[in-house]
Formats: structure tokens, sequence, C-alpha cells
């Protein structure tokens, strides 16, 4: 049974451990409201039993912050916070309030029991302020202690209330004082609920392991405070402080039934709390019975009548069986629980005891029987404390008068009590001794008086409780240890459920006053502890008192006094920078864990943790301050602070300004703006970075070049600029001031004006696009375009107007211009004017001649524009149709006349009318020329380095054209559309060979061409000879084609000898050296013919007699280059023209004797 009591204690200690446990977000410094500009820093407190390394996760009023470190710092915006810490629950929120009035009175966020509460009465740092007051409930509380705080010390529930506090407050000096107050309500939250105990098993057997649970509940944001439960049975403490809430008994005894209590407390013992009784009975065998009498007087007299009554532990149930015992007799006959012996007689005395069932006998009791006639009696079995009452007894048929009372044979003066009995008060000690009683008895029967004087009782007083003892617990106490004192006494067996009180004292003065426990627990020793202990035990009525011997305890330093040592003597900005907290601890607790803990100018800067060193690594400027460190230990039981030591950073670099290269920047202007600094003497090899901002926003991120270049202004760059500098590690971060650059317009945006207006159709319109440039920037050309429901109808050009010669009903649209500087620095667009163009001819009307009309007569047909009187002088051009089929092209004539109507003529008539266009000669320029491919090496071989190049030329006057290239192999793409136009092959193989393409075009597609194939045909390495000696054989048989073809002429040039030398002499030859047929060429003064095409060779061919104009005309063609060659003649000069063509014709039809050069 016990072994599966501590499997089950074992299993929920793990289970507890396990459990995750919300975060809480602290804050600091620990106040609320703050005001605008002030901050505070968020930290999100985990148990110490979270491992791993956390993920942190910050929100605001439910939405994440983009923040992931476990200490928010700089927080200034109001709001609900909450974090989580790797994988648990959200923290419950915190509210941090941000107030703008002159005055506010700050608090904590949330107070508990056991709290150091503090408050502050702030104003805005430029006020003045005098006369500080702080109020509780509306009643004075006191004045601050220091500055504008009020330390209010640790405090409970009962500290709840309104708080206040008042100030006068000025802003200037000769300002009126304005006074000013502010308040809160400060809830103290109850830090852990009111413990209670729970039994396990609920029925409880001798043997039974018993478990008793001390239950309590801390709150939500104090789930991580370490509590401490003590247990306690019948007021006597079983089970010191420690951080177990079960006191458990292995094997349960009758004697561990009773009373129960367990106590919770925080570690310093600044909230305790006690938990009501709880009575535990353990069932088992009869406890040893208690025999009481009634009347409860010793000895008696005979005749008198006793009650002796058997008490058990437990009330009676009604089936006990009693046995009596005189002596080691068993009374027979007699087994009730009270044994009544009446009208006693003197063999009746003796030594009772009675038992229950089984159970073990009481303890004897002394029953004397007395045949005097007067006996002292008293209460059997006193003990100190006790009410002692002694009663000088006789028989009834006498009495009493001038009764006295002796001890030790000296008269007790008494002033209660009748004649027959004396209350002597509490019982002590000192009241044991020898006691007898006279007085004087009358018979009324025999009516005589005689004096008696009793029997002699010696009278013994129990000590109820034994001289207190002193024990403490560890026997060597050293600061933070967990010292419990005890107050050790012994109850009498007879008076063990005698309730104690006890009370504790160091150097005589009350450390623990009078209460239940024996125990005086100090969780943490400290040096101060030491002194000389005391203990008092007392009864409840303080009837009776005792005090222990005098306990000298001394308490040993745990470690020494920690010091506060830098890593380095100058520290300056950026440099890691190493303080340290150096403790030493006593050779007997070398293994002791300590915790450090770090503070700047009070301020906590680093929580308690295992680390003795708190660590910059970048130090700043705002670093510098008073520093101190704190020790303790794992609980906080011993706690020490360092002296204070000043560290003071360095600058690394001052004086970050942002200027201006111009104090005037015109849009369009090269703006250079830059960033000063000054670095450190010592520190002038150091790098900086820079970075710039215009109203907040990142413009340029951090580099190393101090300058912001803007190549064109525009008004958008103006601002507020600052910039920012670091060093490369981001450890040293400054920025300048706000500097405001207003950038100058250029040019004013322009607008759109139309003339004439309204525009009808046949208008010269012509649209002006007015700006007016900045006075100090008159000199500066532009551009200007225009634009027509957003597309361009003239591109950018000096001239601001745009010109349309004839407008036209489709010329209407929303205009727009748009106007640049030659570079396009600067650019604007005028509004959108709507143009209307108003039409000029409405729908013509047929008008015939004369109807109705007859075959034979003339029919005229006219077409009417119906031109108003402005336009009447407007040149028209008139079509007309029939059926839909045009009859009559456009001309300047209205009418449509046939002579001589015919039946066919008969249809469905129509005119069209249109103005005369000007003429215009439109010529498109060749963007590019038709891309060629070109490969490098010449002779490409496997493994060579490849490139292929697409070459074109751009149109000068479009140089800027941004052209992309694409290249295919096969007709498969291998290189997509991009800026470069070469295809590289870095390593060539077979697989490369194939017939190659490129193409190219303009970024949108608007312009594609592509180039002729190339064919490449790539050889292995072995087969490159046999290649170079096939393509020498081919260079051989080409030079022999090409000397052929070119001296081909040689052999007609004898033949066209008497042709030319005609021509020279005037004469009439009729040889006709090509001829073409009509059909195929005009004359040379129509036709381009170039001299390198190839036409059939006639020569000495004589006209027909018969050649007329219709038929062919012949022509002749020389290379007269090559004349030269064949003969020098005087008359012939190579310069006159390089080709010759003749047109030979008959001087008149059908004369066939002669003919006459026309065209030469």
């Amino acid at each position: 049974m016990a072994g599966l009591g501590l499997i089950i204690l074992t299993f929920i200690c793990t289970d507890t451990a396990g459990a995750a446990v919300r975060p809480v977000v602290s804050f600091s410094p620990n106040w609320t409201p703050i005001f605008p500009g002030e901050s505070v820093t968020l930290s999100c407190n985990v148990a110490p039993t979270a491992q791993g390394n956390l993920g942190y996760s910050w929100y605001r009023d439910g939405e994440r912050i983009r923040r992931d470190e476990q200490n928010l710092t700089g927080v200034t915006d109001s709001g609900d916070y909450q974090c989580q810490a790797g994988a648990s629950e959200r923290s419950d929120p915190v509210t941090l309030d941000v107030s703008a009035d002159p005055l506010i009175l700050q608090a904590p966020p949330a107070v508990y029991e056991g709290d150091s509460l503090s408050l502050r009465c702030h104003s805005q740092p430029a006020y003045r302020e005098k006369k500080l007051v702080f109020y509780k409930d509306n009643e004075t509380i006191g004045p601050p202690v220091s500055g504008s705080e009020l330390q209010i010390g640790r405090v409970n529930v009962t500290a709840s209330g309104t708080y206040r506090c008042g100030k006068e407050i000025t802003r200037y000096v000769f300002s009126p004082v304005t006074p000013y107050t502010a308040h809160r309500n400060i809830s103290v939250q109850e830090l852990f609920s009111p413990p209670h105990i729970n039994v396990s098993p609920y029925d409880l057997i001798e043997g039974d392991h018993m478990t008793i649970t001390c239950d309590t509940e801390l709150r939500p944001h104090r789930e991580t405070t370490e509590l401490q439960f003590a247990f306690y049975r019948n007021g006597h403490n079983v089970q010191g402080f420690s951080l177990s809430n079960q006191y458990g008994v292995p094997s349960a005894q009758l004697e561990d039934s009773g009373n129960y209590t367990c106590e919770v407390q925080t570690p310093t013992g600044s909230v305790r709390k006690r938990s009501s009784v709880v009575t535990i009975h353990i069932q088992g065998a009869a406890a040893r019975p208690v025999l009481s009498v009634s009347p409860n007087w010793a000895p008696i007299l005979t005749g008198d009548s006793v009650n002796l009554t058997c008490n058990g532990a437990r009330p009676a149930q009604g089936n006990e069986s009693y046995t009596w015992y005189r002596g080691n007799s068993q009374r027979t006959g007699v087994e009730r629980q009270t044994y009544v012996i009446h009208r006693a007689r003197r063999e009746q005395s003796g030594r009772y005891q009675c038992q229950i069932d089984a159970g073990d006998r009481s303890a004897a009791f002394q029953l004397t029987v007395s045949d005097e006639k007067l006996i002292l009696q008293a209460p059997p079995g006193v003990h100190e404390g006790d009410e002692l009452i002694l009663r000088c007894h006789h028989p009834p048929d006498y009495r009493t008068s001038d009764t006295t009372f002796e001890f030790r044979e000296e008269p007790i003066n008494r002033s209660l009590g009748s004649d027959s009995v004396l209350p002597l008060g509490k019982a002590q000690a000192n009241m044991s001794g020898p006691y007898r009683c006279k007085t004087k008895l009358y018979d009324k029967f025999h009516d005589i008086t005689h004096n008696y004087t009793s029997p002699v009782e010696h009278l013994s007083v129990t000590e109820l409780f034994s001289p207190p003892q002193i024990k403490v617990r560890p026997d060597q106490v050293t600061e933070g240890d967990h010292m419990t004192i005890t107050c050790d006494t012994e109850l009498r067996p007879h008076r063990e459920t005698t309730e104690l009180q006890i009370a504790f004292y160091r150097n005589g003065h009350n450390v623990q006053g009078f209460n239940s426990s024996n125990q005086y627990g100090v969780p943490s020793a400290q040096l101060e502890d030491s002194g000389k202990y005391t203990c008092e035990v007392q009864t409840p009525t303080g009837s009776v008192r005792k005090r222990s011997s005098m306990v000298h305890i001394h308490i040993q330093e745990l470690f020494s006094y920690p010091q506060i040592n830098v890593s380095s003597d100058q520290v300056t900005e950026g440099d890691h920078m190493t303080i340290t907290c150096g403790t030493e601890l006593r050779p007997h607790r070398e293994t002791t864990e300590l915790q450090f803990a770090f503070y700047r100018n009070g301020h906590n800067v680093q929580g308690f943790s295992l680390s003795n060193q708190y660590e910059v690594p970048s130090a700043q400027l705002e670093d510098s301050g008073n520093y101190t460190c704190e020790v303790q230990t794992p609980t906080g039981s011993v706690r020490k602070r360092s002296s204070m030591a000043h560290i003071h950073i360095q600058e690394l670099f001052n004086n970050t300004q942002i200027k201006v290269s111009s104090d005037q920047v015109t849009e369009g202007d090269h703006m250079t703006i830059t960033c000063d600094t000054k670095l450190s003497p010592h520190r002038e090899t150091t790098e900086l970075l820079f970075a710039f901002y215009r109203n907040g926003h990142n413009v340029q991120g951090f580099s190393s070049s101090n300058q912001y270049g803007v190549p064109s202004a525009q008004l958008e760059d103006s601002g507020n600029y600052t910039c920012e500098v670091q060093t490369p590690t981001g450890s040293v971060r400054k920025r300048s001031n706000v500097l405001y650059i207003h950038i100058q317009e250029l040019f004013s945006t322009p607008q759109i004006k139309v003339r004439p207006n309204p525009a009808r159709e046949g208008d010269h319109m012509i649209i002006t696009c007015d700006t007016e440039l900045s006075p100090h920037r008159e000199t500066t050309e532009l551009q200007f375009a225009f634009y027509r429901n957003g597309h361009n109808e003239q591109r950018f050009s000096l001239y601001n107007k745009y010109g349309v010669p004839s407008a036209q009903l489709e010329d209407s649209g929303n205009y727009t211009c748009e106007v640049q500087t030659p570079t396009g620095s600067v650019r604007k667009r005028s509004s959108m004017v709507h143009i209307h163009i108003q039409a000029l001819l409405t729908k013509p009307q047929i008008i015939l001649s004369s109807k109705p009309l007859a075959e034979g007569d003339e029919m005229t047909i006219t077409c009417d524009p119906n031109l108003g009187n402005i336009r009447n002088s407007t040149e028209l051009q008139f079509a007309f149709f029939k059926n839909g089929l045009i009859v009559q092209g456009f001309n300047d004539s209205s009418n449509y006349t046939v002579p001589s109507a015919q039946l066919e003529e008969s249809g469905n008539y129509t005119c069209e009318v249109k103005k005369r266009s000007s003429v215009s000669q439109i010529q498109v320029e060749e963007l590019f020329s038709s891309p060629q491919i070109k490969v490098r090496p010449d002779q490409v071989t496997e493994g060579d380095h490849m490139t292929i190049t697409c070459d074109t030329k751009l149109n000068p006057r479009r140089a800027t054209t941004e052209l992309q290239f694409a290249f295919y192999r096969n007709g498969h793409n291998v290189q997509g559309f991009s800026l470069s136009n070469q295809y590289g092959v870095p390593s060539v193989q077979l697989e490369d060979s194939g017939n190659y393409i490129c193409e190219v075009q303009t970024p949108t597609g608007s312009v594609r061409k592509r180039s002729t194939g190339v064919q490449m045909q790539l050889y292995g390495a072995a087969r490159i000879y046999w290649i170079i000696i096939g393509l020498s054989l081919l260079s051989i048989l080409l030079i022999g084609a090409a000397l052929t073809y070119k001296y081909r002429h040689s052999l007609a040039l004898p033949l066209l000898c008497n042709c030319l030398r005609h021509h020279k002499q005037g004469s009439d030859s009729s040889t006709a050296l090509v001829r073409l047929p009509n059909e195929e060429m005009g004359g040379p003064e129509a036709e381009n013919l170039r001299a390198s095409e190839e036409f059939p060779e006639y020569g000495n061919l004589p006209l027909r007699a018969a050649a007329t104009e219709e038929e062919d005309v012949c022509y002749s063609h020389i290379n007269s280059g090559q004349l030269h060659r064949v003969f020098s003649s005087a008359t012939y000069r190579p310069d006159d023209c390089s080709v010759i063509y003749c047109v030979v014709k008959p001087t008149e039809p059908w004369e066939n004797t002669s003919a006459q050069v026309s065209v030469c």
C-alpha cells in the first residue's frame, strides 16, 4: 500500500514538472501609464524549467508585431501586449497606457500580495512642480520618500483602494501655479488562494500510507512564484517548510490521528496563509482507555458512592465490552462502561483498572475508602494548570464550623469558598506537599461538638509538560539555509490532548508570538538572524508558562559581498563591454549555485541567471551609468548587492549632420545629399555605413558612401531628409537632425489650348501646349509631345504646337500634351482636354434632273452636299454608286451624266462626298537593318568556345532604341530574347551542328526581323585535315570559275565592235544586241536596271522590215568597263558610263532602210 502511494506521488510530481506554464509579461521600469515620448521595455518571462532555444512572438491588441526577441525595448505605443515563448500559450494581456495629461500617477500594472508597492507622481519634464502629497481613499498617507516616489512597502489585500497624488505645477518661472491631481485605482490581488487540506485515502486504517496534500492556487500572472509548505498536527509542527505540498506517513498509526492544518508561505515569508482544521481519525485497535471518577474526589468516606467510567479513544458505539479490575482481579458481573460503587466500604479500597474489548488496560486509579470522621479530599491526578480545590469532608450526620486548612503545617489564608471548600486556583508544581484540615464537628444526635483534624494527604501536582528545550536544524547554519528552531517539550500521558502555545525570542525580542506551532522557521537565514534564542511554552490561558534555557545561534556567511569589474578601463561606443560580478563562496559551500543580476542607475538590465557576467555586445552612450550587481541563491534566500561602479562610454563618432549640395534645387537638377560625421581621434580607421531617409522612409540603404545622389530631382523628392550612420555590424547607429529640402518647379504643368474653337471638319486645327519656365531657368530647352485618347500623335520635338491641316471627325478625342527636358529628366503631362470636331457635311442627297426618264433621255444625277453658308467655298469630291457598285470615281464634279439612258441604267443610286486631301509624301524609314549571323572562330572544332553574333545596325535617329536578340538552331530556340546579341557555346560538341539563325525585335515585339540561315558543320579533330584538303581544292575550282566569269565578254567584244563604231560615227546600223519583250521591259527612263543582271545576248541581227511600235523594242547592254581591254579608241572614255543602254527604233513606220538611236 505504501509503495503504491509512492508511485502515485512520483507520477504527480513528474506530470506537474512537465506542464507548460504560460509566460508572463513584465515592464521595466514597472510603471503605467507613461507620457508620449517615454518608453518601457517589455520582457517575456518564462518558467525556469523552460528548455531549448525559445522563439518569442509579440502581439499588440491581438495583432502580431514583427519583433522576435525576449525583451521588447523602446515600446511607446499604448495597447494590450502579449507574448508567446515557443509553442506555449500566449501570456495574459498587460495594458500599457499613454497619457497626455499634465500629471499622471504611475503604478505597477499588476500588484499582488507580498509585492513592494511604489507610486510615482509624474509630471511632464518641462514643468516645474512643488507641494507633492499622496492620498489613499482621500486620506493623506505621507510625503514621497525620494523625488516624486512613495515607497509603501510590502502590501496585502487591505492595501487596495483609490490612490491620488496632487502637485502644484507651472510651465514657466513667472507663469501662474496650477494645482493638478491624478488618481489610480489599485487592486492588490491575492497571490495564492487560502490553502485547504486533502487526505488520501479518505478512510484510514492503521498501516495505510497516508498522504496529506496542502492545495492552493497561484494567480496566472505569478504562476512561477515559488511557495513553501508546512504541516501541523494538534498545533505541533510535523513537517517544516519545504517546496513539497505533501506530507506523507508511510504507515499511519493511531497516534497520527488528530487535528491537521497546513501553512503556505513565500520564500521570504512575506505572504503566509494557514488552512482550516481537518480532523483525521486513524481506525484500528482500541487505544488504552482512561478511567475517570465522579465525583472527582479522593479519598472517600465509607458510605460515599462513586462512579468509575472507562473512556475509550473513540466515542462509545454501544457494542463494546468492558472489563473491570481491582488489583489484578477481574470484577465479575460488571461489564458496563461505568462501574458504580454504592455506599463504599473499606474493603473496596484498591487499584482499579478497566479494559475495552481486548485492548490495553487503563492506568490504575487508587481508590481509598476511609472510616475517619474527617478527611481532606482533592481531585485525583492534579496537573499543572488544573483548578485545584480542597475539601474538608465529613459524614453527612455532622455539621462543621471554623474549618481551617494547612499546608506544610502552616495555615492557609482563605478568601474564597464555603466553610469546608478551599479553592487554591491554578495548580502549580510548588503546590505539591502535605495538606490537612481542621474543623469543629457538631453531632446533632448527641448534641456534642468536637475538634477534629484530618489525616495528612500528600498532594502531588504533576508537571503538565516538561521544561522546553531549544533545538536547531541544521546544526551548522549558513546564510540562505532554511533554519528551523524547535521548542521541544513533553506532555504528561494523561494530558496528551492539552493544547500548548509556543513563542520564540532572539536577544530577548519576540520573533514569533504564541501560536500552536512548536517551530520557528527562518526560510533563508541571514547574518542578522544570529543571536541568543529562547522559547516559551504556555497553555492557551497562560496558566502554565515555562521558558527554555538560552541557545546561541551563529549564522555563517555563504559568500562574500560582490564587486563590479569592467573588461576594459576605456569603453567606446560599439565596443564589446563585459561587466563581471565577482564573489567568493565559503569553502564548505563551494558547490552552491549562485545567480547574478545587474543594474544600471537602479534599473535592472539583466535578470538573475547563472552567468556572473553582463555583456553588452555593442556599448552605446546610454549604457553609461552607475552599475551594481546582485548575487543570490536560486531561491533568493541569500541576496547581496555590490557597491556602485560608474562606467562612462566614450562616443565613437559625433555631430552627424545632413547637408545638400545646393541651397536651391530645381526639378531635373542633380541633387547630392551628404551625411557628415566625425570619428573619435583614437578610432579614425573605423569603417562607417550611411543610409538616407525621406519623410521617415528609406531611400538609400546602408553603404560605405556618405552621399545620396538624385540624378534628376523631381517635385516628389521634396521632404524631410535624415541620414543614419552605423558601424558595419550595426553596433553603433546614430541619426542626424531633420533637413527639409524643397525642390523648385522647373516649368509649370502644361495646358492644352485649341484654335479655332470650336473646330469643324476641314479646319486647320492647331493645338498648343503651354507651360512657363521658372524665371532662373528661362533658357532651358523643352520638348513637347501630343496624345489623343492616350495614343501618341506627335513625338517629342521643340515645337509646342500640333497642327491638323484638315481636321476630320475621327480627330475628335481626349487630348493631352507632355513636356520634358531633352534628357527626359523632367516630364509633365497636361490635364485632358476633350476636342470635338463638328461635322462639315450633312448626309448628301441625290437629285435627278428630270422625272420620269425614258430610254434615250439624258440622265443627270446631282449629289447635293448640303454645305452650310460659311463653307460654300469648300472644295469637295464626289463619287456615284449604282446598286453598291461604283459608276463614277471621286472627282470635282457633283453630277453624274448618262447621255442616253437605257433600261439597264435603272437601279439604286447613292453618292459619296469627301473633301479633297492635301498631298503628303510618307516615307517609312528602317528602324534597324536585317540581322546577319557571324561565327567566331571561322573554323569550329569540337571543344572550341564558339560565339555566334547577331549583327544589325540601328537607324542613327533611333540609336538609343533597345533591341532584344534570340537564337535558333534547326528552328528550335536555343537562347530566348535578351539584350545580348551573342550566343556562346563554351565547349562545342558535334550535336551543336546545324542551321543557325537569329531574330531581333524591339522590347514590345512591334518590329521583328530574322536573319538568313548559316549552316554550321562541326567535325571531330581527326577529320580536320581532310576538311582542309577539301577546302583547298574547292578554293582552286572557285577561283577558276571566277576568272572565267570575269572575262566572259572577251569573246563577244569583236562582235560588238561593228555596232559601236556605227554609234560613234552616227551610222544607221540596225544591230540589236539584247532583245526583250515590251511587256517585260519599260524604257531606261522608267526602269532602274542593275548592271549585274544577265539577259540573252544577240549579235549582228538585222531589223525586220515590218517592225512597228506595237512590236518588241530592242535594247543593247554593254559592260563598257571591259572595252579598253579590247581596243584603245580615242573616242572611248571609261568614265562616260559603266553600262550603256541604247534604244533602237525605225525612223518612220514601215521604213526599213535605216534605224535611229532614240535614247542612249
